[in-house]
């Protein structure tokens, strides 16, 4: 889950181009790029009702997501 302030969010919504499923680290990058602070607040998962929209128990899915994730994070 993320939260930003609005005045947060029209700082950086310009810098923010990556969709898919790393958008939450390149948004991060970005907030930490622009020097705004990041605070993650820790959640509680519980199980999914009904069937997962993201790579849910498809491995090569999930492998194939992280790698996109690093190559974003190393290349940024």
């Amino acid at each position: 889950m993320r939260a930003i302030r609005k005045d947060a969010l029209r700082r950086i919504i310009d810098e923010l181009y990556v969709g898919d499923h790393y958008f939450s680290p390149h948004m991060i990058m970005v907030a930490l790029k622009n020097g705004l602070k990041v605070l993650e607040v820790p959640i509680t998962f519980r199980r999914r009702v009904g069937e997962s929209k993201g790579a849910g128990g498809n491995k090569a899915l999930a492998l194939k997501v992280g790698l996109k994730m690093l190559w974003h994070i190393l290349t940024y």
